[in-house]
């Protein structure tokens, strides 16, 4: 090792290498929130049958061009997860810029009636749609006295 190597300040100074360590990540951090390269180009979503990725797009909120390292994925997670017909999300980020998206969703075991018409309900209860017609594809399950509320 050189003397001018040995003989610099942060080896002498573990506090000083510390202050350094400090300055450099909070300015890579400055400049890396702030930088187009970190700027969402894609929304990826797997997992999604029953809802359309563009839909669960919107219901994610996430708009192209934002800082992807800004982005708070429990929040995204949180806005997919109030669909009826979503039993489990996971929102990652796979940088520089893209956004990944992982659904469970329900699935329709039967339908009910109700006195405004047909609901379709999941394995849990959850009401998942009202339905225009009697399905075909779907068992009856009863009736119910008062009208079920499907989210919209």
């Amino acid at each position: 090792m050189s003397d001018r190597i040995e003989g610099a300040w942060f080896r002498r100074s573990p506090a000083g290498a510390a202050i350094l360590t400090v300055i450099a990540l909070g300015f890579a951090s400055w400049t890396g929130t702030g930088s187009e390269l970190f700027a969402i180009q894609e929304v990826n979503v797997t997992g999604a049958d029953e809802l359309a990725p563009r839909e669960v797009e919107r219901l994610s909120g996430v708009q192209a061009g934002q800082n992807i390292l800004r982005l708070s994925t429990d929040e995204v997670a949180a806005r997919i997860a109030a669909s009826p017909w979503v039993a489990g999300v996971r929102v990652s980020r796979s940088l520089p810029s893209t956004v990944k998206i992982e659904l469970v969703e329900r699935r329709p075991v039967g339908w009910l009636a109700d006195p405004v018409g047909r609901v379709a309900v999941a394995a849990d209860g959850v009401v998942l749609e009202r339905l225009p017609s009697e399905p075909s594809d779907l068992p009856a399950l009863g009736a119910w006295s008062a009208p079920l509320t499907a989210w919209d």
